[in-house]
């Protein structure tokens, strides 16, 4: 149930439908949680409670309930970076983490905290250039990585550095080109379609 609830919860968001997104981001959160409790020695339980939680900040944040967001954001970040503490090696935490740091640097940006947006920006990308050098052609990668780029860009243009702004899209665009032209991803074409809007290019 957790699991569905999180897919749900996640299809819906990108569809635009954040009630109902919300609605089953909770219920996951809520679930994983409960999990925990049940039992505290299993760590994916812990790992889908700050993925849940993560997500779930980005819908209240998209919602515009910033101070309820930052909680799950902070919770999120937290919990993936006790995982990946214990286990350095496990890829999949430290994707996630990355991914976390992504969404805290939106948040930070909503809030107008365009320093501390950048150096989680900056960490995420760390990682994942990590990540990439064991896997290049992994295409989760490839999206995260452009998903990086996108958050760059609007924390440069935050500072007023246009220029850089529009390398960091050039470079989301590249990056995600191989792989956007031929799928059916929803999570690809939603990012794709974020690179083009950025960069001013709805005919490409």
């Amino acid at each position: 149930l957790v699991l569905i609830n999180g897919i749900l919860g996640r299809t819906l968001m990108l569809a635009g439908e954040t009630t109902e997104a919300e609605r089953h981001l909770r219920g996951a959160v809520d679930g994983a949680d409960a999990l925990t409790h049940f039992d505290a020695t299993v760590p994916d339980w812990y790992y889908l409670h700050a993925r849940y939680s993560e997500q779930l900040g980005g819908v209240l944040r998209q919602m515009r309930q910033l101070d309820k967001a930052a909680a799950g954001d902070a919770n999120s970040l937290r919990e993936l970076h006790t995982l990946v503490t214990k286990d350095p090696h496990n890829t999949e935490w430290q994707q996630e983490l990355a991914a976390s740091d992504l969404e805290n640097a939106r948040l930070a940006l909503d809030q107008n905290h365009a320093d501390t947006a950048s150096q989680l920006i900056a960490s995420a990308l760390d990682l994942i250039a990590q990540l990439r050098d064991g896997s290049p052609k992994n295409q989760s990668l490839l999206l995260l990585a452009a998903q990086a780029r996108i958050v760059a860009g609007r924390a440069s243009a935050e500072h007023g550095d246009v220029t850089s702004a529009q390398n960091d899209w050039q470079q989301a665009f590249q990056t995600l080109t191989p792989i956007a032209q031929s799928s059916n991803d929803i999570h690809v074409l939603a990012t794709w379609a974020a690179v083009l809007l950025e960069l001013d290019d709805l005919e490409a």
